[in-house]
């Protein structure tokens, strides 16, 4: 596994994402279809960008609407998850090559990467 805000770059590397800053930063889960119509991930959003900018702190991961590939599933009721998803295109993904992992797309409906 990774140390803290470092990818795994190994050929069979331990998928698990590390829950940090940096990592909420580079996540695209905002810019997802699945999410992008959702009032509950719109505010969740504002609050913890608000948040991390206040205390440099990660926030709980209830409050955080993406990095569902670390964090586990969407607490927002309002996603769509029948819409096409953009991990594969998120830099935290292929940095931890998740593709490897299971299940490799929809953390937000179907749980964390491991």
């Amino acid at each position: 596994m990774g140390t803290q805000g470092e990818y795994n770059t190994n050929k069979n590397p331990d998928p698990e994402v590390a829950y940090t800053v940096e990592n909420i930063e580079k996540c695209r889960c905002s810019e997802c279809p699945v999410q992008i119509g959702s009032r509950c991930v719109i505010d969740k959003m504002r609050k913890s960008k608000q948040e991390i900018k206040r205390s440099g702190k990660v926030p709980m991961p209830e409050n955080v609407p993406g990095i569902y590939c670390s964090a586990d599933t969407a607490t927002c009721t309002d996603i769509d998850t029948s819409q096409p998803c953009i991990c594969g295109n998120c830099a935290v993904y292929q940095g931890y090559n998740l593709a490897e992992g299971k299940p490799a797309d929809h953390f937000c409906k179907n749980g964390r990467a491991f």
